[in-house]
């Protein structure tokens, strides 16, 4: 299941929604020339922060390194040659530059805010109800997924006189039936809950959560925007 430390210090979850989409932005359509690559390059790195501040150092590190030397390699070395090689590696980093910021920040938000946290800043944002439904739907049902996926191997291993390796039909028949199988009932069970929780009544919802942002919402998002801004424009 999707669990956070809660003794953690977190970003707002609106905070988090939107540097996310900061920093998708500036990763997609940022530019890549000078000088405005060089903001674009901080924007991207705003998750390796948020993961260094939360206490995870070597995914961290993992991520500056390979985020810098993508960057790098994007801005000094990819189009200096016509080498397929050369060309190969550009796209690569391309791909790296663009797509794993978003993937960081999201798993900063996963390890920092509860699903609650996380719904109950989707309600303060004043999004459309059905997709705030989806959200929550989705981010309860793959955890749950995943886990059953354990359960279900595991009980293959105990059926080890079954488990020939040259029959065709053994994985279909040993672990996709069972996770459609379980896929409906969770989905199921997800919904009703839900439903119960009053998560589709249009009238304003209380709740236990009270979020506020604080000095240091209001700075990452100001830094944020000021490099975006710059980014785009310069």
């Amino acid at each position: 299941m999707w669990t956070a430390n809660e003794n953690k210090i977190f970003l707002d979850p609106r905070t988090c929604l939107i540097l996310s989409l900061i920093i998708s932005i500036a990763s997609m359509i940022g530019k890549i020339e000078e000088p405005g690559i060089y903001y674009r390059l901080v924007v991207i790195l705003i998750p390796v922060f948020l993961l260094f501040w939360i206490k995870k150092w070597i995914m961290s590190s993992l991520a500056f390194i390979i985020l810098l030397l993508s960057w790098l390699y994007e801005i000094k070395i990819g189009l200096i040659t016509s080498n397929m090689y050369t060309l190969i590696g550009y796209v690569v980093s391309n791909i790296v530059t663009r797509f794993l910021p978003s993937i960081l920040m999201g798993y900063f938000i996963i390890n920092t805010l509860t699903v609650d946290k996380f719904i109950r800043g989707l309600d303060l944002l004043k999004l459309p109800r059905g997709l705030i439904i989806s959200i929550a739907i989705m981010f309860r049902f793959i955890p749950t997924l995943i886990e059953e996926r354990h359960y279900i191997k595991s009980a293959n291993k105990m059926k080890s006189n079954f488990t020939n390796s040259y029959i065709i039909t053994w994985p279909v028949i040993s672990q996709l039936v069972p996770i459609i199988h379980s896929a409906l009932r969770i989905s199921n069970d997800l919904t009703m809950s839900v439903l119960t929780r009053g998560l589709d009544i249009n009238n304003t919802r209380t709740s236990i959560i009270q979020l506020k942002l604080k000095f240091i919402d209001y700075a990452v998002l100001g830094i944020a925007i000021v490099l975006m801004y710059f980014n785009l424009i310069m």
